[in-house]
């Protein structure tokens, strides 16, 4: 049992692993990456914002909660999985689409989940991250969630280091989620969890082959350039 467990337990890690280089942002030639610095200002070029876009071969499809869109130039979409940038539709289109919405970035990668390894629970998720401070791991709607103390500046220049992690299922992939905003804003204490959950309902909502929530069924028996900093403020 122990052994089953360590053996199941690296299997997991190894993933997260693999996956956690998409989460990154990627720099150019010039410094750092500048998420933010898109979201503050309308007149900044970004790929174009799109409502919903493909990964995973079509499998998933990507859409944001209300007002948030897929960056264009951060779309990768591959037979097995796949990784997309989602922010403020508003700052994306230069204030021609959607409404002012919060400042943060949210990812969404995936890959084919591994029977061997499954999903990560809270637990395991929080540990994939060590030796980083865990500030919460729980379970919400099917989803593994945990907050993090630090690495959020690492990802994503100039955020607040605490950010969120999900983990969760859908439609034979493994999907990892991340929630990054600005130093000292709401979404970096409590208030990301919620988001971070309301982009998995949407995911799960949107899939070609829509899911029913997990705990819903429990009572029935261009490289993308320094330009993404501002999607922050």
């Amino acid at each position: 049992m122990a052994r089953t467990f360590v053996t199941r337990a690296a299997a997991i890690g190894a993933v997260l692993t693999a996956l956690s280089g998409c989460l990154a942002v990627p720099q150019d030639g010039s410094g750092e990456a500048d998420l933010f610095g898109v979201i503050s200002t309308v007149s900044r070029p970004v790929g174009e914002p799109l409502p919903q876009a493909p990964i995973a071969g079509g499998d998933i499809l990507v859409r944001g909660p209300e007002g948030y869109c897929v960056e264009g130039r951060s779309l990768r979409n591959r037979a097995d999985g796949g990784f997309a940038l989602l922010a403020s539709c508003f700052v994306m289109s230069g204030g021609k689409d959607g409404s002012p919405v919060a400042p943060v970035v949210m990812t969404v990668s995936a890959s084919e989940i591994d029977p061997a390894s499954g999903v990560p629970d809270p637990r395991q998720l929080a540990g994939a991250f060590a030796p980083a401070r865990v500030l919460a791991a729980t379970r919400v709607k099917g989803v593994s969630v945990v907050h993090l103390a630090t690495g959020g500046e690492k990802a994503v220049p100039r955020a607040d280091p605490r950010h969120w992690r999900g983990a969760m299922e859908l439609n034979g992939h493994l999907v990892l989620l991340a929630l990054y905003s600005p130093a000292g804003s709401q979404a970096a204490e409590r208030g990301g969890s919620a988001l971070l959950v309301e982009l998995a309902q949407t995911l799960r909502a949107a899939r070609p082959r829509p899911a029913p929530d997990p705990e819903a069924r429990a009572p029935a028996p261009a490289k993308r350039d320094a330009v993404l900093g501002g999607l922050l403020q």
